[in-house]
């Protein structure tokens, strides 16, 4: 059993226009973006993110200052929550701003991204008011749950992308939480 000091820190904003949100490989292309089932309300996030072991081990949006009482996944319509990556890194977007965005912006946002330092986590514009996160995805390739958070009144208060670095597995093959 290994024994790791985890830090939450603030990574950055989001900015979202039309409350539709889409999380993906941020190495894939623009067109393989797909909307999250549940909206929000547009507007502006801060963004956390938990470390631990030198990686990213999860990322969450903060919709309110409301504390979380049910989880439920993210999923993406008729699909499930789990987040497949090719490219070792998650992006959480305004579906609609990043559909939009150049293959040129993309690019260059995707290679100011792996230019930074490493675990990597940070901001990038799609538009002239909206901001897209992007961040290492624990192990890098693999597949990553996304959950809503909600809070007494059934709203949503977070959205969290889980990147499986705070897990064990039993000799049954059971994945737990540390």
């Amino acid at each position: 059993e290994q024994t790791e000091r985890v830090g939450v820190t603030q990574i950055g904003t989001l900015a979202t226009s039309t409350g539709v949100l889409s999380v993906l490989d941020f190495g894939y292309d623009n067109d393989d973006a797909r909307p999250l089932a549940r909206t929000v309300a547009p507007g502006t996030y801060p963004v956390d993110r938990v470390t631990a072991f030198g990686r990213n081990a999860a990322v969450r949006v903060r919709f309110s200052d409301s504390v979380p009482v049910a989880w439920h996944p993210a999923a993406l319509p008729g699909s499930g929550h789990v987040v497949g990556v090719d490219a070792g890194c998650i992006c959480i977007v305004d579906y609609i701003c990043y559909s939009a965005m150049s293959r040129r912006d993309k690019a260059a946002a995707y290679d100011a991204f792996v230019a930074a330092p490493r675990p990597a986590a940070q901001e990038f514009s799609l538009s002239d008011t909206d901001r897209g996160i992007a961040f290492d995805s624990g192990y890098g390739d693999g597949s990553y749950p996304a959950y809503w958070g909600l809070d007494a009144d059934g709203k949503t208060a977070q959205l969290v992308v889980d990147c499986m670095v705070l897990v064990s597995q039993d000799e049954d093959g059971m994945l737990t939480h540390l």
